[in-house]
C-alpha cells in the first residue's frame, strides 16, 4: 500500500513564511536549513520535503487500515498545499525523523511505516508505505551525454536527453536505489527497466522491484518503486 503526496513550494520561498514553517519540521532538518546558504528555491524544496514527511505521518493509521483492506490498484497523488500542511502540523506533536547510515530517512517511533522523499524544480514529493519504498521526481531539462551514460544500460540505445522516456527511466532507477537505500553507491547501468511489466531487475543482485509512474505536473517525471509485491 502506497500513498503519494505532492507539494508546490513557491509559497515557502517567501522569507517570513519560510521562517514560520521551520518550526513544523524535525529539529535536525530545521538546524540544517537555518545554517544553509543558497537560493531560496533550494531551501524551500528541502523545507517542503520535511513538511510532507511530517504531514504523511499523520496518515499512518489510515494507511494501515487501507493496507489491511487490500489497498488500491495504483498509488494516487494527493496534492497538498503548503498552507494545508502547515495547518495540520501546527496541531500535531513533533514527528521524529532519523536517517540510516546510507542517508535513507525513517520514523523511529513507527518502524513498520516507511517513507521516502524527493524534490526538483518547484515540487517536493513524499511516498508513504507499509513496506520499503522509494520515490523520485525530476524536472525535465536538457541532460548531457555523461548523465545519459550513467543512467542507461549498455545496449539500451541513446535516448535524446529532451525525451520524456529518458527522464522516466531516470526517475524509476532513482526511486529503485532509494527504495533499497543504496543511493549513489549503485551503478544505474546495472538496473534494467521493463516498461511492459513495470519491473526493475538488478542485473547484479537479481533483485526485482515494481514501479509506477503517476501523472505529474507538466515537464516533470515522477516514479515510485517497491520490492515486488509492494505496489498493490
Amino acid at each position: 500500500m502506497i500513498k503519494l503526496y505532492l507539494m508546490e513550494v513557491s509559497p515557502l520561498e517567501e522569507e517570513s513564511y519560510f521562517t514560520q514553517c521551520l518550526a513544523l519540521v524535525e529539529p535536525e532538518r530545521r538546524e540544517r536549513l537555518q545554517a544553509a546558504k543558497g537560493y531560496r528555491a533550494s531551501r524551500a524544496l528541502r523545507l517542503a520535503a520535511g513538511m510532507l514527511a511530517a504531514y504523511a505521518a499523520g496518515d499512518a493509521d489510515a494507511l494501515r487500515a487501507e493496507a489491511a483492506d487490500g489497498g488500491q490498484a495504483v498509488p494516487a497523488v494527493l496534492t497538498v498545499a503548503a498552507e494545508e500542511a502547515a495547518e495540520r502540523l501546527r496541531g500535531m506533536p513533533p514527528v521524529k525523523i532519523k536517517r540510516l547510515p546510507t542517508g535513507k530517512p525513517f520514523y523511529p517511533d513507527m518502524r513498520e511505516i516507511f517513507f521516502n522523499l524527493s524534490h526538483s524544480g518547484q515540487y517536493a514529493v513524499c511516498a508513504l508505505s507499509d513496506r520499503p519504498v522509494g520515490v523520485d521526481i525530476q524536472q525535465r531539462k536538457n541532460a548531457g551525454a555523461r548523465l545519459r551514460e550513467r543512467i542507461l544500460c549498455q545496449g539500451a540505445g541513446r535516448a535524446k536527453e529532451e525525451t520524456e522516456e529518458f527522464f522516466r527511466l531516470w526517475s524509476v532507477k532513482e526511486a529503485c536505489v532509494k527504495c533499497t537505500g543504496a543511493g549513489l553507491s549503485k551503478d544505474f547501468r546495472e538496473l534494467a527497466v521493463d516498461p511492459e511489466t513495470r519491473v526493475v531487475r538488478d542485473l547484479v543482485t537479481g533483485g526485482i522491484f515494481s514501479w509506477y509512474t503517476p501523472e505529474t505536473p507538466k515537464d516533470y517525471s515522477l516514479a515510485v518503486c517497491s520490492a515486488c509485491g509492494g505496489i498493490q
